[in-house]
């Protein structure tokens, strides 16, 4: 029926128009229908249906979910409560409850080939936490959250507790009775019914939100649904009294609840658990329960109890454990220093990042070209790993998309940092070799900077009287006029209103060498030496960022010095470290540097960017698609209060950067070695 319906929408996506559109909603509708009904899933195509098709593509964006109004048009119609919107709390929670990081996946990845499960399936591998990617069993998804929550709880329990010290071996001993699926469900049953006890036990006030949700979850079902079998029944403890207790259930239940009570105790152990199962399913062996074929069913199990897969395990202990050895090992052949846990985090990392499907890492174990590939990017993940010890914070912006008009909602992750400090060396040779020049620039910058008391005379009030006024007004009285009253002389400090952002391309290619010998990002070094020694002597608030890319998700945003820090040895010794990395995205550098100066409450605020090319990034589009980001960007800017200018060294420049920032907004320098001496008089400039 689903598929059938998929169908329809798409042949109605693709009547009257171009076949483009049922193309990307095909390609788009099982990820939507993730998320939405069907009845939903046609409000979502009416809605993509609306949108201009023939201008700039934008229907084309709706149905491929490229478009924010597409996104958004989802999100509306989603009922219930999505994991990714509540990812981030639960991640958090389970690191405070496992004191460790936990990976959590959606449960529909893992077991989505295998038929007959409950979309509200919950498991654990013993490395990870799968969770249903939707609740929607209440209408209030307060309720929905602590369902999920719960369940989290419910799958860290059994880790925290012991229930994986049952081994395989032990598990087999369920296979000798008639019923090993049945047999299956009773140890599962027991164990669960120890876990919540301990739970209960631990977290009160967990156990009162369990019970408040197992009740309204029986008052929410109608009456004909009410209907459950032994084990679901028994899970909802004295808020079930109807339970079936017809026929052959009559001895299940009765031997059930008598060894559900013998397991709510602290010192009974998982293994403890599989004997009294193991006695259980002697005691019923010989009873008709255990020749009706009951089976392992998911209606046996009350929805916030996930499944127990034992093999499982055992298969992701071992797998990974190969993983991590080899990985481990080709780092110690390279004298890398990195720990064993260094390497499951960054494999952790990977797995997120990518969407790796649960056991592809471990299926990578027999593949030697597969093990390469991982540990290139295990490699990067380290590289990434030792940069966030430097990390400050990490923010969102959106990016303009000018084929769609419409920006792409929170679509780059800029990574705020500290320049790490490392050695006051270059910043005191670069002093020593351009002694003259700073020696010039600090008279010169000092001569700017006013008399930081100003005095104002002939003022109605002030601190001082104003002799020559008060003369002047005597004569006045005396002579029969009326005397001005303006006799005092107020005094007020007077300073330069400025604040400047420096921001700092350090692409690849700044690292091409000149005919001096030096590289771009040397000059540009030397240049921001210079100028902070200006600054300094002129009072003016000052900045220097520095950035790299490396596709959206890492836009490296690097502090330098900030406004609120003094200008010591640690700022100093930061320079040596501005080098060439990777990409330039401007855009959303521009728009978390104007950001930063946006705070700032001075006259002019003034951002100088100084790059060696046009905008690039391996995700960024082509070159059209970058300029007009980064122009949206400056815009942003200057709406802000930010003005912007450019200092480039590319000489092609000329095409495209009148277009971004204005025909008097931008220098282009033909000798690249005279930037340190232009820096300052075009700083000066700008801000006199």
């Amino acid at each position: 029926h689903k598929a059938s319906s998929m169908l329809a929408q798409g042949a109605n996506a693709g009547k009257g128009r171009k076949l483009d559109l049922a193309v990307h909603y095909f390609k788009s509708a099982p990820q939507v229908l993730g998320r939405l009904s069907i009845k939903d899933l046609r409000k979502w195509v009416k809605a993509g249906l609306q949108e201009e098709h023939d201008v700039n593509g934008r229907s084309s964006a709706f149905f491929s979910l490229d478009s924010g109004k597409s996104r958004i048009a989802v999100d509306h119609l989603v009922k219930g409560l999505e994991l990714k919107d509540a990812h981030v709390v639960l991640s958090s929670y389970a690191e405070a409850l496992a004191g460790k990081k936990v990976l959590l996946r959606s449960s529909a990845l893992f077991y989505k080939d295998l038929p007959g499960l409950s979309r509200y399936i919950s498991i654990t591998d013993g490395q990870r936490v799968f969770l249903p990617s939707k609740i929607t069993i209440f209408d209030d998804n307060e309720l929905n959250f602590k369902v999920f929550k719960l369940m989290l709880t419910h799958e860290l329990a059994h880790i925290e507790h012991g229930t994986f010290d049952i081994g395989a071996e032990d598990i087999s001993r369920l296979n000798d009775f008639g019923d090993p699926g049945l047999a299956y469900t009773i140890l599962e049953f027991l164990e669960d019914e120890r876990i919540d006890y301990l739970v209960g036990l631990e977290y009160p006030g967990l156990e009162r939100d369990r019970q408040l949700i197992l009740k309204n979850y029986i008052d929410s079902q109608p009456d004909d649904a009410k209907a459950m079998s032994v084990f679901e029944s028994l899970s909802f403890g004295d808020l079930r009294t109807d339970v079936p207790k017809e026929g052959c259930n009559a001895l299940l239940v009765k031997v059930l609840q008598d060894a559900a009570w013998g397991v709510r105790d602290e010192s009974v152990k998982a293994r403890d658990v599989l004997d009294i199962a193991l006695r259980v399913c002697t005691l019923l062996e010989d009873s008709p329960v255990m020749k009706q074929g009951w089976g392992r069913r998911m209606q046996d199990r009350v929805f916030y109890r996930g499944v127990l897969d034992f093999a499982l395990i055992e298969r992701t202990r071992e797998g990974m454990k190969a993983l991590t050895d080899d990985m481990f090992n080709r780092f110690h052949s390279r004298n890398s220093d990195v720990s064993v846990d260094d390497v499951i985090e960054a494999l952790a990392r990977i797995e997120h990042s990518e969407g790796i499907e649960p056991e592809c890492l471990l299926w990578q174990t027999c593949d030697r070209e597969k093990l390469d590939m991982l540990f290139e990017d295990t490699q990067q993940i380290m590289e990434d790993m030792e940069a966030e010890r430097h990390i400050r914070r990490t923010l969102y912006y959106d990016e303009w998309d000018s084929q769609m008009d419409d920006y792409k909602k929170e679509w780059c992750k800029v990574r705020e940092m500290d320049m790490p400090a490392t050695n006051l060396d270059y910043y005191e040779s670069t002093i020593k070799e351009n002694y003259g020049v700073v020696s010039l620039l600090r008279r010169h910058f000092g001569l700017l900077r006013p008399d930081r008391i100003q005095r104002f005379f002939r003022e109605e009030r002030g601190d001082d009287i104003d002799y020559d006024a008060l003369v002047e007004s005597m004569v006045d009285l005396y002579a029969g006029r009326t005397p001005s009253d303006k006799v005092y002389i107020r005094r007020e400090k007077n300073l330069r209103d400025v604040s400047v952002a420096f921001l700092v391309d350090m692409s690849y290619s700044t690292g091409d060498e000149l005919a001096s010998g030096k590289r771009i990002i040397d000059v540009e070094r030397e240049s921001l030496v210079l100028m902070a020694e200006a600054l300094e002597s002129i009072g003016d608030q000052w900045a220097v960022y520095g950035f790299s890319t490396n596709n959206r998700d890492k836009v490296d945003f690097h502090i330098v010095r900030d406004f609120n820090m003094p200008f010591d040895s640690d700022v100093k010794m930061r320079y040596e470290n501005i080098q060439p990395m990777a990409q330039t995205r401007l855009g959303a550098a521009i728009r978390h540097a104007s950001t930063l100066l946006q705070r700032q409450n001075s006259r002019i605020r003034l951002l100088i960017l100084l790059s060696d090319g046009r905008p690039y990034d391996v995700d960024y589009g082509d070159a059209s698609y970058a300029v007009e980001d980064t122009k949206r960007a400056l815009w942003e800017a200057r709406r802000k209060g930010v003005n912007s200018f450019c200092i480039t060294v590319d000489k092609k420049s000329s095409s495209y950067l009148p277009y971004m920032y204005g025909e008097s907004n931008f220098t282009i320098i033909d000798n690249v070695d005279a930037l340190p001496a232009m820096l300052p008089l075009i700083y000066k400039r700008l801000t006199t």
